[in-house]
Order: C-alpha cells, then structure tokens, then sequence
C-alpha cells in the first residue's frame, strides 16, 4: 500500500436497470436535464494497489491491510453515475477477489448527459435500484481497551474510491478520467472504449471505461518499537521489589532485570493511540466531523530487533497495523501503549533525588509513551493510498506517564522515523 501501484486488476461491470435522478435532500437538489436520454452501457473499472478487506477492530496481521502475502475481497463495490451533481441510481458490482473476478459483468441503463462516474468499495448501506446516499461512516467508540482506556474509536476499515470525470484525449491512453465507444459482443469495453467523450458525456455510446483506478481512499500505518535504553539509562536503578517506595527500597538497573528475567517479555507493546483522526467522510472521503483519538490494539506484542521496512508495498512483522485517515494537519501526537511484566515496579523521573516520591508503575500496569510526528513540505503524514511506517526506540523507560498526556509538555522517550514509498523518512527524538 504504497505510492506506487503494486498489483491491479480489471473487473467488468455491465450497467442495467432504469436510473432515477430525484433528489434526497434540498441541499442536494438539482434539476436533472430534461433532455437527457437513457443509454445501455457496459462499464470497466481498473483497480490499483491491493484490495482490502471489511472493517476489523485492529488488524491481527499485515495481511489485514494488505501488506502481507494475501489479498482481502472488497465487498459492495459500487459505481454511481452522476449528471452534472445529482447523482443516479446505485450499480452494485458485488465483490472482488483478485484472480478470480475477470471479464464478469451486469447491464444498465443510465443517462446519456452522464459526465462522472464515482466507485466505491466497502462502503456499507449502498443498494442496488436506489439513487445514491453517502451512508454515515462514523467512527465508533472502541470497547474493553486495555488499561481501560475511554474516549478512544475504532479505526475505519479499508475504504475504496475513485471519481473520474470525461478524459480531455485518447492518445496516449489516460491514466485518469473516462472513455466511451461502441462495442457488439457482451464485456467488450476493454476493446471498445477507446474515445474521449465528446462534450463530455457518455453520449449514445454503449461502452464506458473508467480509466482511473479505484484506491484506497484511506492510508495505513505499520509501527514497530524497539528496546534502545542504553548508556545510563540502562543502569540507572529505577526498578524494585513490591509495590510502593521508602527510604530501605533497593533498587535495580534495566539491565539486571534483563538479565535476571532471559529473554522473555519483560515490558510490551498492547497498542497505540492516534490523535486527529476524522470521526466520518463526505461522500469524496474529505474529512468530516470532529477529530478524535484512535485506538489500534496491538498484532504483536513483543518488542522488535530491527526497524521495519517495506518490499514492494508489504510490511511484515509490525508490532501494530492500523487504517488511518487522510489528514493536512501540521503536527499529530501518537501514543505508544506498554504494559509493565517485568515482575517488578519501576519508577518515573517526576520527582525528588531520593526517589521516594516518584510516580511509580507497578506489575501488570499499563504506561504510554507520547511523540508527535510533524508534517513534511510535500507529504502529509497520513495519506489516502500511502503507507506510512513508523519505527520507533525506547531510550528511558523512566520517561513514561501512567496515563496518556492531554498536551505536548512533556519528555519524550523514543526515537521515531517515518517512511513513505518516496523515501521521506522523519527522526524524532523523544
């Protein structure tokens, strides 16, 4: 789930069934043009990228999103014919698999003044014969989040989209937008369709290929975390026996209680927070409603050896996966969650010299970890159809807070980069 185009594939869609042109709400009203004529076409629609699956509470694997071995089916692949903005009735392609979907097709009928053709792919609530509604996607609240954790939502699913309007030439062949022709033989766009739309619309023709390929309208993020608490930090004695602090605690250093401890779990990662996230969508995937704060259960929960990379669009081995959507925003914060199975209770640095009045974690406790990841000149951080991946290293567990921060006062205590299919990478020292 790159920049780049990994895999596509083509489905056929054939169109049929009478298109009605009202209007559900006033805001949305308009005139549909008299003059306007029904045409049978024959509809293809590329798809770019790899398809993603129906929405998931947290992604187990790399292969939920896409970014492993295999391909989800999108489910409910929708095309909506639109005369200048009023919007026709719905076609429903079904699903695709990949592999498996070639040269099937349905007829239709729609509008010959028809100059834009939108695709949707797992959007939920769209029906064949019914004239076009963005459904409510909102986000919601995430249920039994470990350290009970309130006020967070659930990521969205893979969504898909893609709006193509009528390609200006057919020469070279567009990658963008829609062309028209006439075939005879049932599916047989791909050879058909192969004219710029005069006056930009379908016309008397009876063959449409959307050249713009349908893609992820949301982006995805892949982060690892890595145990890098060296030097002084990793002698300095912050972890003890039982429970709470007085002037006889002994103390211990990270690296006895690694040693003590092998090679088990001694501190994991259960999950993140984003922050900025759009609770909904318009029916373009433009953000819609309030920016709220996210929560991707962790696939893996064992600290990482090495940073993560991407081959060809895949990204093995993350610790967390998770669909993210689309944003401008300058700055966004992003919560690391670990929980303490150490066997013992360490302290923070919040306090006094003797450290009898620190903040202390205990056994079993979760704690967070807090950084903030800054736009770049011609990146976004999250983009729909982009892979975003975060590494990031932990340099002093003493830097942690027992709840997740509301502000960005604070030391931070791992070091992130990012790295997008152009090769921006981000390194933040927390």
């Amino acid at each position: 789930m790159k920049n780049q185009l990994v895999k596509s594939a083509w489905f056929m869609a054939a169109v049929v069934g009478a298109f009605t042109f009202s209007s559900c709400d006033k805001e949305n009203e308009v005139v549909v043009p008299n003059a306007g004529k029904d045409v049978e076409v024959t509809i293809g629609v590329q798809m770019a990228g790899r398809p993603g699956g129906p929405a998931l509470k947290a992604a187990t694997s790399g292969d939920d999103l896409n970014m492993g071995e295999s391909y989800q089916t999108i489910q409910n692949i929708t095309i909506v014919p639109f005369t200048g903005t009023q919007a026709g009735t719905n076609i429903v392609y079904g699903s695709y698999t990949p592999g498996t979907d070639a040269n099937k097709y349905a007829s239709a009928t729609i509008d010959q003044q028809t100059d834009m053709f939108r695709v949707y792919g797992n959007v939920p609530g769209l029906t064949a014969g019914s004239v076009f509604s963005m459904p409510d996607l909102s986000l919601q609240a995430a249920l039994g989040v470990p350290g009970s954790l309130t006020n967070v939502y659930n990521a969205h699913p893979l969504y898909y989209f893609c709006e193509a309007k009528a390609a200006a030439s057919a020469d070279p062949t567009p990658t963008e937008g829609f062309l028209v022709g006439n075939g005879t033989t049932a599916g047989d766009w791909a050879t058909a369709a192969k004219n710029a739309p005069v006056g930009g619309v379908v016309g008397d023709n009876n063959r449409v290929a959307i050249k713009t390929p349908l893609r992820y309208a949301v982006g995805a993020l892949a982060a690892g975390v890595q145990d890098n608490v060296t030097g002084d930090n990793a002698t300095k004695e912050i972890f003890f026996d039982g429970e709470t602090v007085d002037s006889s605690t002994e103390f211990k250093s990270w690296t006895e209680v690694k040693k003590a401890l092998g090679e088990g779990n001694a501190i994991i990662i259960t999950g993140m927070i984003i922050e900025g996230q759009s609770q909904n969508f318009d029916a373009t995937f433009q953000p819609a409603g309030a920016d709220v704060r996210v929560y991707a259960e962790a696939a893996s929960t064992a600290l990482l050896d090495a940073d993560l990379s991407s081959n060809g669009g895949k990204v093995t081995g993350a610790n967390i996966y998770s669909v993210v959507a689309p944003e401008a925003d300058a700055q966004i914060g992003v919560h690391f969650q670990f929980q303490n199975n150490t066997g013992y209770s360490f302290i923070l640095n919040d306090d006094d010299a003797d450290n009898t009045n620190n903040t202390v974690v205990k056994d079993g406790d979760y704690f967070y970890m807090y950084t903030t990841l800054d736009k770049q000149p011609d990146k976004n951080i999250f983009s729909a159809f982009t892979s975003t991946i975060l590494n990031a290293s932990v340099t002093d567990w003493g830097r942690a807070t027992t709840t997740p921060i509301e502000t960005t006062d604070v030391e931070i205590g791992i070091t992130v980069s990012m790295d997008w299919a152009e090769g921006i990478v981000y390194d933040v020292e927390l």
